[in-house]
């Protein structure tokens, strides 16, 4: 039996470094990190804290519902300001899904324009069952710019009874259907909740 974390959207790691102290992620651990943007993974390996002792692995796509590849927007304007290119803002664009976030074409993003990649995408639900055993604990914290919720909704309709603890950034508010999304994401945490699995907020 294994603790796994499962960092999603992991862009810098500064929330691997914040569920280091609030799991007690240790060298018992196995981590794995997420992220898409390219720029970003450029120096990621150059970021990796030599104190860290767990078995940590760098997974340079984006989670989804299917493998593959996926169009992915990096917006260039608040981190050019600062000079931090490899620090875009990012999300999933129109390409993929159809409405932005959402492949089910549930609104469209008021977000700034960018630069827009082709990069690699998993099947996150896939993935957790075909990589872990049933006596791991997995442990989630997903930060995915809006892709949370057609993740979710693969997740619930077969939720791995493995994962213990969820935490989740939502975007909701950059749906025009904000309400409705919100909607979603109570259902969600009723169904997950109702599971025995801490599903927590995250930021």
């Amino acid at each position: 039996m294994s603790k796994v974390f499962l960092d999603c959207g992991t862009h810098q790691f500064q929330g691997l470094k914040e569920f280091i102290n609030i799991l007690g992620i240790d060298k018992d651990w196995k981590v794995h990190s997420f992220e898409a943007n390219p720029l970003t993974n450029a120096g990621n390996l150059d970021r990796i804290d030599k104190s860290w002792e767990f078995d940590l692995t760098l997974h340079e796509c984006a989670v989804g519902t299917h493998d593959g590849t996926v169009k992915f927007m990096g917006e260039h304007n608040n981190y050019q300001a600062r000079g931090e290119p490899d620090s875009m803002g990012s999300r999933i664009s129109d390409n993929w899904h159809p409405g932005i976030f959402s492949e089910t074409g549930e609104g469209k993003h008021d977000g700034h324009t960018g630069v827009e990649f082709e990069v690699d995408a998993i099947d996150f639900p896939k993935f957790i069952r075909e990589t872990f055993s049933k006596d791991d604990e997995i442990y989630i914290k997903m930060d995915v710019e809006g892709s949370e919720f057609d993740i979710l909704e693969e997740l619930v309709k077969d939720f791995p009874p493995n994962i213990k603890v969820f935490y989740v950034e939502w975007h909701e508010r950059f749906f025009p259907n904000a309400p409705y999304m919100h909607h979603k994401r109570k259902r969600y945490t009723k169904i997950i909740t109702e599971l025995g699995v801490e599903f927590k907020d995250w930021v």
